[in-house]
């Protein structure tokens, strides 16, 4: 027995969600290219958004929770976007966590700078006397931190708290 166009449709749509869940406008790239009709498309990805297998909103709140360990507002942002999320379902997804939890962007910031501080192993002593040495050494966290995504202003906070709980002055 052959499959109709729509059946075909949903069977690989299926066989896409098995291996990673994904967003609306991945799912209609995946199926784009796997050379369906673009109705045909509309239809599998209806059906999926009635079963609940394809939801943009969920998808934000999932990788949200799961990458803000590592990554700052901004890349996160960045990244949903270009999965074709909403700029109004990244926030919601933001806030929806912001209610759940007391997740502090602070904290993440502090343990990252520590973790990149015995990595580059930073030499605390040198860094307290040396002027050319603190400013690369800062410069360099910086760019790790922002690199991830985290904001100037907090990078630099997080900078000084951890600095100052070493016990070294900043100025």
């Amino acid at each position: 027995m052959r499959m109709t166009p729509l059946e075909k449709c949903i069977n690989d749509a299926y066989g896409i969600l098995a291996r990673q869940d994904r967003t609306i406008a991945e799912m209609q790239e995946k199926l784009t290219v796997k050379n369906h009709e673009a109705d045909v498309i509309a239809m599998t990805i209806e059906r999926l958004i009635e079963q609940a297998l394809l939801d943009d909103a969920a998808y934000a709140v999932q990788y949200v929770r799961s990458h803000r360990n590592r990554h700052g507002d901004y890349r996160m942002r960045q990244k949903l976007l270009q999965k074709g999320i909403s700029e109004r379902d990244y926030q919601q997804a933001k806030a929806i966590l912001s209610e759940e939890d007391d997740f502090e962007t602070a904290a993440v910031i502090d343990t990252l700078i520590r973790k990149k501080c015995e990595q580059i192993a930073l030499d605390r002593k040198r860094y307290e006397s040396d002027y050319a040495y603190r400013q690369k050494s800062a410069a360099k966290l910086m760019r790790f931190l922002a690199g991830r995504g985290f904001e100037l202003g907090a990078v630099r906070d997080g900078l000084r708290r951890v600095l100052a709980s070493d016990g070294i002055d900043e100025d």
